[in-house]
């Protein structure tokens, strides 16, 4: 029996942790859409909540597996939807910007910061697919300290 992608990393096949995990929307001609949630490992998470590694190869490694991969245009048919890497409760993303009472802000870099709703943490957020998700946690960038 072959492990479910929501409990079981879909990287390596190691037990998911609860956080963070990537969530689509299939969208099947003629069927209603359905939701899917990646899970991965420890170690999977850690590297993805850092950037290092990357949401899309999450999705192709999983739709290979399920033997839908479109290597033209992976993400035919998927929508993908913002979670906190953190937490993994839904971002508040609606027109480039956070939800009411929410902070969002564009550094320097056009990086697109947006506030988890359910926890302190702050994610980086990038168009995937023109779909906006979350690709790490931001760090707060060490202040200098003052010389001695």
């Amino acid at each position: 029996m072959t492990p479910s992608p929501s409990t079981h990393c879909v990287l390596c096949g190691f037990e998911a942790v609860l956080a963070p995990r990537v969530h689509l929307r299939v969208l099947d001609p003629g069927a209603p859409a359905r939701e899917v949630t990646l899970g991965l490992c420890e170690t999977h998470g850690a590297r993805l909540r850092k950037g290092e590694l990357r949401t899309l190869l999450v999705v192709e490694t999983w739709q290979t597996a399920e033997g839908r991969l479109n290597p033209a245009n992976p993400l035919h048919g998927l929508r993908l939807v913002a979670h906190c890497l953190a937490c993994d409760t839904p971002l508040e993303i609606a027109d480039g910007g956070a939800g009411p009472g929410k902070t969002t802000r564009t550094l320097p870099t056009g990086e697109l910061i947006v506030e988890c709703p359910g926890c302190p943490m702050h994610n980086v957020v990038e168009s995937i697919g023109g779909d906006p998700m979350a690709v790490q946690l931001w760090q707060r960038p060490a202040r200098p300290r003052p010389p001695s």
